[in-house]
């Protein structure tokens, strides 16, 4: 929700609410209130996951954090918390993305801009929730201040990690590269998935049971839609 009437992709610190949607036995949709927030960019894309013993993720972003909130499916009230704060390290940048490993450890992946403790412009994080609190590691960190954007991330049922971004060498807008990287090897490998685009708006990430990646996106100065698959 948006609680201003004039808003547009422009208009940053904007006041609104996130909500939680799903649909009942009858098929009628309800909506339920996960957080007020101040978010930065109001086309920035949440992340959301199920583990096995039910409990609902959704990952965000709020005006000086990213935040992860999660409840049981027959519980009322979600839990909201926070991964990497930005009061001291930078702003947030833009897209946050989920993922849930098969023993129920929860994954974030998101970008900081200007991060003043590493003078990097952007960075793409990875965190990992462990022992009652978040590890954030760095994955990719660029001196291009609108280089890394909109991360999507998938647990494999080897618990690999698997992370798909927007990647712009140039650090201008619009963004042309879709970028890939996993810490199969123990170490993160970046891939340039391909770099022969316009303006990608959009991506969509999956792993299959051998853990390949799939990736579906979007040439919007062409409306192309694209797919790829890697290679083991």
């Amino acid at each position: 929700d948006n609680d201003d009437d004039n808003n547009n992709n422009n208009n940053y610190n904007t006041q609104g609410t996130l909500r939680f949607a799903h649909r009942d036995a009858e098929g009628h949709w309800n909506l339920e209130k996960v957080d007020d927030i101040k978010y930065p960019e109001v086309s920035a894309y949440t992340g959301i996951g199920r583990d096995q013993q039910g409990t609902l993720h959704i990952s965000y972003s709020n005006e000086t954090a990213v935040m992860h909130a999660q409840k049981q499916w027959n519980e009322n009230a979600w839990e909201p918390g926070v991964v990497f704060d930005t009061v001291d390290n930078g702003t947030v940048g833009v897209g946050t993305g989920l993922g849930v490993q098969t023993n129920g450890k929860v994954h974030s992946a998101f970008t900081i801009w200007n991060n003043p403790t590493t003078n990097s412009a952007t960075e793409l994080h990875h965190a990992l929730y462990s022992s009652g609190g978040w590890e954030t590691e760095i994955v990719q960190n660029d001196d291009k201040s609108n280089g890394l954007r909109l991360p999507r991330i998938v647990i494999d049922q080897g618990n690999l990690v698997h992370l798909a971004f927007l990647y712009d060498p140039d650090g201008n807008e619009p963004i042309n590269t879709l970028r890939y990287a996993t810490n199969r090897s123990g170490e993160w490998k970046l891939y340039d998935v391909d770099d022969d685009n316009e303006d990608i708006s959009h991506s969509y990430l999956a792993v299959d049971k051998s853990g390949t990646p799939y990736l579906v996106y979007i040439d919007g100065a062409t409306n192309t839609l694209k797919f790829a698959k890697g290679k083991l």
